[in-house]
């Protein structure tokens, strides 16, 4: 037994799960996990606890006899108890999701109901078998190097004390201190993938090495170990990579392929383009290296590589580039998956910040030279502007060409347009007249982000 408490005691401690924690949730189902679980915290841990069953309502009699069950174990430990009622199989049909889901998605959202502060946490009663197992079902549909970590001992605020034993240590602790439990009978049948795992590949695994989990935890934590150096790397990559417009080729090139594909993906997940493919990250890969092609990853979201840069393109199907926006400042609006805004400030707030007005100097326009009926548009084939400084007019196009804008960019560009004539062209400035001056008393600013999802 002292074995046992120990490996719980390391993982609390090696993880920093309840550190700084006055207050715990613990999920309690009346099983032998949950049950050691609680019984650990209440003799070791300081603080406020309070035990969180939700009654399913999947299995009649015996979900009645769970809730029964935990209400007593509760009353007689003198712990504080909060019960939810659920009719997961009627809310998955309703949500057309499975019942294991749809059942997790409710338990963990109760769980976090009950968190006061941000110091709070969730404690469930995963285990070493259940991570393995995890990473077998993992494997076999096929996933990267997060999903062969099966369970991670800690995901704020949940956090996992049981992750270093196995069910039969769990049992062993529960026998020792004599505490009841609850047996799921559908642990016992192989309707689900995880029971067949548990029942059949498991014991198989056993036969060849008698501590196979123990070896399996040991690979989890290895590759969380890795992962950790690939997100490192693949932050330096965003870093260095980073362009106006883009992200530079050359730089992308230089870094571990397994990089790479880490950045790649997390670009896509900040642009909210959901669950992505392996070969959709594999494809753009393959694009920045022979530096031409691209791929569409949703509906909204492109990735095209052109002229040595590597394209994040977003809102290019849902975007009319023709549809204008009149002139209206202060204003703000979206508009080819950009964010703008616009702003109306005195030119002497401007002058005192040289170094900033340096660096807007193109987004930068005399608001009195602007009329109402002028327009915010995409820009349009045969646009010519008069630059401010620059003496010619010369036409968009040029002006792309010579500043070597990618083509898929130049669509996206946004113009402030009388009639024909551009007043402002984004990445280029002011047309001549519409500059400010020293004499400026009043200054229009453009300020424009990239949306990264819609």
């Amino acid at each position: 037994m002292n074995r046992i408490e120990e490996t719980i005691r390391r993982a609390i401690e090696e993880h920093r799960m309840l550190e700084n924690c006055d207050r715990v949730i613990v999920g309690f189902s009346g099983g032998p996990d949950s049950t050691a679980l609680l019984h650990y915290l209440q003799s070791h841990f300081n603080g406020e606890l309070v035990a969180a069953h939700v009654n399913h309502h999947l299995r009649g009699e015996e979900s009645r006899r769970d809730e029964e069950f935990v209400r007593a174990f509760c009353k007689e430990r003198s712990v504080p108890l909060v019960v939810k009622q659920a009719e997961i199989a009627a809310l998955a049909k309703e949500q057309g999701r499975s019942v294991e889901e749809c059942g997790r998605q409710v338990r963990y959202d109760f769980f976090r109901s009950l968190l006061r502060s941000p110091d709070d946490r969730i404690a469930v009663a995963h285990t070493l078998s259940d991570s393995g197992e995890t990473m077998l079902f993992h494997l076999a549909r096929g996933t990267g190097i997060r999903g062969l970590q099966g369970i991670p001992p800690v995901r704020d605020p949940i956090v996992r004390p049981l992750i270093g034993l196995t069910r039969e240590d769990v049992e062993r602790y529960c026998d020792f201190y004599g505490l009841p439990f609850v047996e799921d009978s559908t642990n016992s049948c192989d309707e689900y993938a995880r029971n067949r795992i548990r029942h059949h590949v498991m014991p198989a695994l056993r036969e060849i090495n008698p501590r196979a989990l123990q070896a399996m935890g040991r690979t989890a934590r290895q590759l969380r170990e890795q992962e950790e150096a690939v997100s490192f790397l693949a932050e330096r990559v965003r870093k260095e990579a980073a362009a106006p417009d883009g992200c530079r080729l050359d730089v992308l090139r230089q870094y571990p392929k397994a990089a790479v594909l880490q950045f790649l993906l997390e670009e896509l997940r900040g642009k909210n383009c959901g669950s992505v493919t392996d070969q959709k990250l594999r494809d753009i890969y393959d694009a920045v290296l022979s530096g031409k092609g691209g791929v569409t990853v949703n509906g909204e979201i492109a990735v095209r590589v052109e002229r040595g840069l590597l394209l994040f393109l977003s809102g290019e199907k849902q975007e009319d580039p023709l549809r204008e926006i009149p002139f209206a400042p202060p204003q703000s609006f979206s508009k080819n998956g950009k964010r703008v805004e616009i702003q109306v400030i005195p030119a002497e707030k401007c002058k005192n910040n040289k170094n900033n007005c340096k660096f807007l100097f193109d987004n930068l326009l005399e608001y009195d030279t602007i009329q109402f009926g002028d327009v915010w548009r995409s820009r349009r084939n045969g646009d010519r502007i008069r630059l401010s400084g620059r003496g010619v007019t010369k036409p968009l196009k040029k002006l792309f060409q010579e500043k070597d804008v990618p083509p898929a960019l130049r669509d996206r560009t946004l113009v402030l347009a009388r009639g024909d004539q551009l007043l402002w062209a984004e990445g280029f400035g002011p047309a001549e007249g519409f500059a400010v001056t020293d004499d400026t008393e009043t200054v229009l600013r453009i300020l424009i982000t990239e949306e990264t999802g819609r």
